[in-house]
């Protein structure tokens, strides 16, 4: 999800585009190539988090997950010792995002995802009717609800992607 949050919305309308490594320079005829794949694989993965925290969409809402949707080898918040979260839990007491928007990213998330895994659809995780920067700002408050539902209800540090993260980190430079 931070590579396309990071990468996304900077290369959303870059033509061509070139990726420069220490030995091999890559010329991508369309940034599709490469933005589309991240964002239906950030998005899989989203959809993924939200129902390990209990969260999924019914009748085109968001809803907890009822305990008999877990399939066995599910992973799940109670196997960590964890409550699932409510819908109230994941889309309130977000800075700068009202429950209603945080609502729209996260449904965002599950219905782009059951898009992307169920079955070959005409349409992506980016042709969804939601740009390159509303699929970056989904995937970060996905990122934040397991640090604060997960990583702080446990005392653990945050995963965080920053320069010498254990989690690794994105940098850009304009040539």
């Amino acid at each position: 999800m931070h590579t396309f949050i990071e990468l996304g919305p900077t290369l959303e309308h870059v033509q061509p585009l070139k990726v420069i490594t220490s030995s091999l320079e890559i010329a991508i005829s369309d940034q599709r190539f490469l933005t589309h794949p991240l964002a239906d694989a950030a998005v899989l993965v989203a959809r993924g988090l939200l129902f390990f925290l209990g969260i999924t969409v019914q009748g085109g809402s968001l809803q907890a997950v009822r305990p008999t949707r877990y399939h066995a080898d599910d992973l799940k918040m109670r196997d960590l010792g964890l409550s699932s979260l409510s819908v109230s839990q994941a889309t309130q007491n977000w800075q700068g995002v009202s429950p209603a928007r945080a609502e729209t990213l996260l449904l965002l998330c599950i219905l782009a995802g059951n898009k992307v895994s169920a079955h070959l659809t005409k349409e992506t995780a980016t042709s969804i009717n939601a740009s390159f920067s509303e699929l970056a700002e989904a995937f970060n408050l996905v990122i934040n609800l397991v640090n604060r539902e997960v990583y702080d209800a446990l005392s653990l540090p945050r995963v965080e992607f920053v320069t010498g993260s254990v989690h690794g980190s994105i940098s850009k430079m304009v040539l």
